[in-house]
């Protein structure tokens, strides 16, 4: 009887970089929005030292940085979130701005728009991103 050729166990690598773990996604998506909440009160707050807040900006830029990691993916989440609060659109505006696609930076703007709460959201996000990426949307948005 012949043997049977052996395939190794697991994936191959281009197999596991298109998978996505659609929990952990999730989660980025929670504890960016919340993060960025968390560091936005902050600021204000008497007892955060510039160390604290340094901290909070590395947990916020390691939970937007997974959402950036799970491309279409990631931003879907923001998408749907978008209306949830100004962290959401914290989150979305990053990776819209970043990605530099109209369709989703007209979607923060306009989700930006429809409370004044919001805006805080918007213009965390320009600050986040890096100014080369935004200079051209500033102009327009003067």
């Amino acid at each position: 009887m012949p043997s049977p050729v052996e395939r190794p166990i697991g994936f191959r690598p281009e197999e596991i970089s298109a998978m996505i773990n659609e929990v952990v996604v999730a989660q980025h998506a929670e504890n960016a929005s919340f993060l960025w909440l968390l560091r936005d009160n902050a600021v204000a707050a008497p007892h955060y030292s510039l160390n604290d807040l340094a901290d909070l900006d590395e947990r916020v830029e390691a939970n937007v940085d997974g959402l950036r990691v799970a491309a279409d993916y990631g931003w879907r989440l923001c998408e749907e979130a978008i209306t949830g609060g100004p962290g959401e659109v914290f989150s979305a505006g990053v990776l819209a701005f970043e990605g530099e696609l109209p369709d989703r930076i007209d979607l923060v703007l306009e989700a930006a728009a429809t409370k004044p709460e919001f805006e805080r959201g918007l213009v965390s996000a320009l600050a986040w991103t890096p100014f080369s990426g935004i200079d051209h949307h500033l102009a327009g948005l003067l």
